[in-house]
């Protein structure tokens, strides 16, 4: 009998022993993991990711990758500039050094296709933005 069968109900009391033997290997994951994924999503991290080791960034480098990501997106696609950014946000001159380098870094490492695909959310920005203008003025006709 394969493995693949074995985990086809995520739910059977087997997966949920076997999950508890790794739990019960002090060089494993699994303990932490089951906090936050289901037996199914646990399997399947481990087809993908078994015998790997993996890198989890901090929740301060996580954070500094969603402001870049911000900037990115408030930069590029709706055309802000990086002043709007510091302005609008508060940032500092040392944060917004910080967050240019890392969005300068990501980008020039990007391949074409992925740059092209970002400048491509523009003309979607500028329609969501004209839909929530003409919401914005159909509100207040009938406000009147």
């Amino acid at each position: 009998m394969s493995s693949d069968k074995l985990t086809e109900d995520p739910c059977s009391p087997i997966v949920y022993m076997a999950l508890s033997m790794l739990c019960s290997n002090q060089n494993s994951l699994v303990p932490e993991i089951l906090y936050i994924m289901k037996p199914d999503q646990i399997i399947n991290f481990i087809k993908v990711f078994g015998g790997e080791s993996l890198r989890i960034p901090t929740p301060d480098e996580f954070s500094r990758d969603l402001m870049s990501a911000l900037a990115c997106y408030h930069v590029v696609v709706e055309g802000k500039s990086w002043d709007w950014l510091a302005l609008k946000y508060e940032f500092d001159g040392n944060y917004m050094r910080s967050l240019k380098n890392r969005v300068e870094s990501w980008w020039n490492n990007l391949a074409p296709g992925e740059r092209e695909f970002i400048y491509s959310l523009k003309p979607y920005q500028e329609a969501r933005e004209k839909e929530a203008r003409l919401g914005d003025e159909s509100q207040a006709i009938e406000w009147l």
